[in-house]
């Protein structure tokens, strides 16, 4: 059984604040030990470091994914998303020179709450029609 549902896709920036720890994904601080009750309040309210959220707006982290060329056949793996006849071959042209990804998939936001476009980390290469598959 199958969803059709959208995908926007973002290329990180290579050499960008986008490709520092917790831009493209959540990423917690190590808790402070030993730390005083102010101390561990302005650490809660510091996490998670997510650059890529501040900049586009409130993301359901469930429904993104953040990846590598390293870990797959980057253009295969969106493949089984996009079936858009030419939409891999535009996006190869849009952010092809990119080594890391972020696919935001259309249950991570509400319509209207977000700033689409590129960001200080992200190339935004645009909206896709995706089957989603469960």
């Amino acid at each position: 059984m199958g969803r059709i549902g959208t995908v926007r896709v973002f290329g990180i920036k290579p050499g960008s604040i986008g490709e520092t720890e917790g831009y493209g994904y959540p990423y917690w601080e190590p808790e402070p030990k030993d730390a005083s009750a102010e101390q561990l309040h302005q650490w809660e309210q510091r996490n998670p470091i997510w650059g890529f959220a501040d900049e586009v707006g409130t993301l359901d982290q469930d429904d993104i994914e953040f990846f590598n060329g390293d870990d797959r056949n980057v253009w295969d793996y969106m493949k089984t998303y996009i079936k858009g006849e030419g939409d891999i071959d535009a996006l190869r042209d849009i952010i092809g020179h990119c080594d890391t990804f972020i696919l935001v998939f259309d249950s991570a936001y509400e319509a209207g709450t977000i700033n689409w476009g590129d960001t200080q980390g992200a190339i935004y290469a645009g909206n896709y029609e995706c089957t989603f598959s469960y």
